[in-house]
């Protein structure tokens, strides 16, 4: 396990036992992240947590920002000592690749306005301006609106210069400045949106050149008590305003929730407010909606806690659609139907070989003839998971004696609803497609595989540790 995960995971620990104070305190502060001294402490005591699935890599995050692309890498922040930063080739597996700020307590301004803070930054989120990527992030303390958000530039996402500060408050303030986040609207202008848990969302314009306010005036937008990290989206002439309500970070007892509300203004007007994406077991607490338009598609991005980790925090990407005006988004990527499942390595498809339907049959690779044991029905269970049977006998695709180990072989068996026979799908950026196991520790931990990229008609499908290559991604169309 990655430092990062352990540390984590001993975050959630600790902000459980914190919860009963904020019920009493009222104070959302309460419920963020805790001084790096009391990680040494739980780090001493230890934890008592599960891993983090192999397929996904590094993928524990809190407050995760835009993914932004360059090149061919995505990009993502999130909370943490310095500011966290992951990266992925493929929108699928992702590794902890550095800090914004390294392991001190941040840039020295932030003692005026936030004294004592020891450099675990909140929420940061990230938006291309005039050449520069400008990373936006807050810094609280616990128990009051004390707060402040600044901003850092770079050109090239590793090498980082503060800009200092954008946003402050205190215990005076109508609002509680944190849980920054940025957009540009219909005329080219750029805004920043915050607040949580005082008076709702605001927002203002940027001076694009500096970072900065524009000027003194802020709109509140969204006056829902309980409303915080806050993302606009332009669409269709509508600016939608996505953010969460209910209580986080308490683990699988979280309430957290995203709503959606629009208006024709970015500074006004905004109605809605309807549920965009609620809690459902296995993905419990889901927030910090960001948005991404790549190749084409549409991605909604989010953290939740996962049931199955034992609150593990986790990473999500799901499809993002749009109907009547309004947003959709699912975690489920191909829909109930029959399909043709190709390797992307070898275009070779799954095939029931020998054409038995017979329970044991391996699930090999064949050149595609439109036979009825060549054609997959899929069966939806739930945010991203499925399980998947064969047109000819109609029976599922299993891990053989329920193994998740590297080398272990495809074949057919009656459906029982048995985690070795049901698969996560995730939709990597280039449009294929990788099926993780659903059993085993932590779930997802190897993905269905060509044997050495083999070519070998009649070869049997095995799992594997998701590694990125094309003999683990999959073409799923119409048969």
């Amino acid at each position: 396990m990655h430092e990062s995960q352990v540390r984590d995971l001993c975050e959630e620990s600790f902000k459980r036992a914190l919860l009963s104070i904020e019920r009493v305190t009222g104070t959302r502060a309460l419920q963020r992240f805790f001084a790096p001294a009391v990680l040494v402490l739980l780090l001493v005591i230890g934890f008592a947590g599960t891993s983090a699935r192999a397929m996904e890599g590094d993928d524990g995050i809190f407050d995760p920002s835009t993914i932004i692309k360059v090149g061919s890498t995505y990009h993502v922040f999130g909370d943490g000592q310095g500011i966290t930063h992951k990266t992925s080739t493929d929108l699928v597996k992702w590794t902890n690749v550095s800090t914004v700020f390294g392991s001190g307590s941040g840039p020295s301004w932030i003692q005026s306005y936030v004294s004592g803070f020891s450099g675990y930054f909140w929420a940061p989120d990230i938006i291309s301006m005039g050449g520069k990527y400008y990373l936006y992030y807050s810094c609280s303390t616990f128990g009051s609106k004390i707060s402040a958000i600044g901003c850092a530039t770079s050109t090239d996402l590793n090498t980082w210069t503060d800009q200092g500060l954008v946003v402050s408050s205190n215990n005076s303030s109508t609002y509680n400045a944190i849980d920054p986040s940025m957009f540009k609207d219909a005329a080219g202008n750029y805004w920043i949106t915050w607040g949580s848990w005082n008076n709702g969302i605001y927002d203002a314009q940027l001076n694009s050149s500096t970072g900065k306010l524009l000027n003194s005036t802020k709109y509140n937008i969204v006056n829902i008590s309980d409303a915080e990290a806050s993302y606009m989206v332009y669409h269709g002439g509508y600016y939608y305003i996505f953010y969460n309500r209910g209580t986080c970070c308490n683990g699988v007892s979280s309430t957290y929730y995203v709503s959606v509300a629009r208006s024709s203004s970015p500074s006004s007007g905004f109605t809605g407010n309807t549920t965009f994406i609620a809690s459902s077991s296995p993905c419990i607490g889901p927030g910090h909606f960001g948005y991404l338009s790549d190749g084409g598609t549409e991605y909604a991005s989010y953290h939740y806690v996962d049931a199955n980790s034992n609150g593990y925090p986790r990473l999500a990407i799901s499809h993002l659609t749009w109907s009547n005006g309004w947003p959709y988004m699912s975690p489920d990527w191909i829909a109930n139907g029959t399909y043709k499942v190709t390797s992307q390595v070898n275009g070779l498809a799954w095939d029931d070989w020998g054409c038995t339907g017979a329970s044991g049959q391996a699930v090999a690779q064949n050149t595609y003839t439109g036979l009825n044991c060549q054609q997959w029905v899929f069966h939806q269970l739930g945010w991203g998971s499925y399980y998947i049977t064969c047109a000819n006998g109609g029976l599922a695709v299993d891990a053989l004696n329920c193994s998740n180990a590297n080398g272990t072989l495809m074949d057919l068996y009656a459906y029982w609803a048995g985690t070795c026979q049901q698969w996560k799908i995730y939709r990597a950026s280039d449009g294929t497609y990788v099926l993780a196991t659903m059993n085993g520790s932590g779930n997802g931990t190897s993905v269905i595989d060509v044997p050495g990229s083999s070519s070998t008609h009649g070869l049997q499908l095995d799992l594997w540790a998701y590694n990125g290559g094309s003999n683990q991604k999959w073409v799923i169309s119409a048969p």
